[in-house]
């Protein structure tokens, strides 16, 4: 099988210059441009400011508060028995600070959860990464294919065409009849229309590609495809496999479910504790009416004479929650039971996956030798039946199904050759190679 080196160019804007993409570059553009990247990164920036902010439910509870009242009314005067104005003001302030001394963990366990969950967002930020770079592959080995099928072809019209040359001579000098020529005509025919439906193909890879990249300009990606160094050792399975239970966030991603609802149902447990907080407040207080009949109790005076200082213990004891609690609990317990069976579903999942492609890979290695012995074996047989055709030896309709094998074949090295490719790709992305 020869050594393919060629280059792709997908003119998605034709003012706009090209530039060179791998498949790593692709990848690097999608991680770029993906806007569920983008939202996830907001997620992550959020989570991590309320892990931050869920640390100061440990400080103490301080407030301030201050009012001041203006009263207008009338009173009596018992010795001129005449309604006399007597407005009054008042005002206070007071600092209140409270700090929980026990409420059975639970403010604790609130900070775990938050630091949970900021560290399942990052996780999960890098679940979408590998969706995405699963599309990415996925789409770049399907233009590679389009465009080997492009090829192949080209190729085969450019062959049948030289064979409608010579065979018109030969009918213009009376060696065939003119039902080979007719024949030959049918099959370039044929030829061609496969040619447009592999074009069409090739356009909607392209497309494929730019929907998994979000490229919005002009793409020309080159590629380097050499067979030999395709083959490789046999892959191992156990090997693939505890390599992405290291670096695979799905695994992390279900450790740390498991984890959060281990706190969710130690937050609900604290229900049944007693919760113990301590209290001060400290206020004080004005009365303009105090300051009648010649007494010098004004502003400051008041304020500073008039402080009291509440010092309090408080203990609130649960009594009838505990039928409450328990049909929450209820539910917290069957929910991680869900993830705890989810979880072991997973690694049977990925295993059975990684399985699968492991003995994919491997069969494929060897059936791409057979295939490529197969090729050559066709193509010396199409050379053959061509010179026994031009000897007059054979007919055209031998000499077609010659070349039908020959293109059969080819095609066939092509196709598993890409899908090798493919697979070895995902042998990398398993072990966190790429």
């Amino acid at each position: 099988m020869r050594i393919v080196i060629f280059t792709i160019i997908a003119c998605f804007a034709s003012n706009l210059l090209a530039q060179s993409l791998s498949l790593d570059d692709c990848i690097k553009y999608a991680f770029q441009n993906r806007v569920e990247l983008k939202k996830q990164q907001n997620s992550i920036r959020a989570s991590q400011k309320q892990f931050e902010y869920s640390k100061y439910e440990l400080l103490p509870l301080v407030n301030t508060r201050s009012n001041y009242g203006w009263n207008a009314q009338k009173d009596l005067n018992t010795e001129t028995s005449e309604w006399e104005k007597s407005n009054t003001q008042n005002g206070s302030i007071s600092l209140y600070t409270e700090l929980m001394l026990f409420n059975g963990l639970s403010s604790l366990n609130k900070i775990k959860q938050s630091k949970i969950m900021f560290a399942r967002n990052k996780s999960y930020f890098e679940a979408v990464k590998n969706t995405i770079k699963l599309e990415v592959i996925q789409a770049y080995f399907e233009l590679l294919m389009a465009k080997e099928n492009q090829l192949i072809a080209e190729a085969s019209i450019h062959s049948i065409t030289e064979q409608v040359l010579l065979i018109n001579e030969a009918v213009k000098i009376g060696k065939t009849s003119e039902i080979d020529l007719l024949e030959i005509k049918a099959q370039q025919a044929k030829e061609q229309s496969y040619l447009v439906r592999a074009d069409k193909q090739y356009e909607l890879s392209i497309i494929k590609l730019k929907k998994a990249t979000n490229y919005k300009r002009d793409l020309s990606i080159v590629v380097y495809t050499n067979i030999n160094a395709l083959i490789t050792s046999v892959v191992d399975i156990d090997s693939v496999f505890y390599q992405a239970i290291e670096i695979l966030p799905e695994f992390k991603m279900a450790k740390q479910d498991s984890l959060y609802q281990n706190s969710a149902i130690k937050i609900l447990k604290a229900q049944y504790l007693p919760v113990v907080s301590f209290s001060n407040n400290l206020s004080s207080q004005y009365l303009k009416s105090a300051n009648l009949k010649g007494n010098s109790y004004n502003f400051n005076n008041q304020i500073n004479n008039n402080i009291v200082n509440t010092i309090g213990l408080s203990v609130s004891i649960p009594i009838y929650s505990k039928q409450r609690v328990k049909k929450q609990k209820l539910e917290l317990d069957r929910k991680l039971y869900d993830i705890i069976v989810d979880n072991k579903q997973l690694f049977n999942d990925i295993y059975f996956e990684i399985e699968q492609l492991c003995i994919e890979t491997n069969n494929r290695q060897e059936n791409l030798k057979l295939l490529e012995k197969r090729f050559n074996y066709y193509s010396e047989i199409y050379e053959m039946r061509k010179t026994q055709y031009h000897h007059g030896t054979l007919s055209i309709t031998e000499l077609m199904i010659a070349e039908k094998n020959r293109k059969d074949a080819e095609l066939q090295i092509a196709y598993e050759r890409y899908n090798l490719q493919f697979n070895l790709k995902m042998v990398e992305f398993y072990k966190g190679k790429i």
